[in-house]
């Protein structure tokens, strides 16, 4: 048991403060994302921000005609066609494992 009077516990049955708490910690998450979408975005969409926040899902052509994204493409190619062929990417994440082992993909890591 947690002290915590409004700690939403997956394995208890919902009550109705349950349903509150998760309802208003939903409702500040989309403010926050509203937020952040309208300042990255705000003078690129091409449609209302009722439609724009509803949860409609768009394909990748349907959201760039709507002002979403700017391009479909993999970051990658995306950041080439950018900054040239040249420009080098660091890798942040974690070891990659395979079978419990470090695993690369590089023919030479092991070298």
């Amino acid at each position: 048991k947690t002290s915590t009077p409004h700690h939403l516990d997956p394995f208890l049955p919902e009550k109705d403060e349950d349903l509150a708490l998760r309802q208003r910690l939903l409702n500040d998450i989309h403010s926050s994302f509203k937020g952040v979408v309208m300042e990255a975005r705000g003078a690129k969409l091409k449609l209302g921000e009722e439609r724009a926040f509803s949860g409609e899902v768009f394909t990748g052509r349907e959201a760039v005609e709507h002002g979403l994204i700017d391009a479909v493409g993999e970051v990658r190619g995306v950041m080439r066609e950018k900054f040239g062929e040249k420009v080098r990417f660091r890798n942040f994440g974690g070891r990659r494992m395979l079978f419990g082992a470090p695993f690369s993909s590089d023919a030479n890591a092991g070298s």
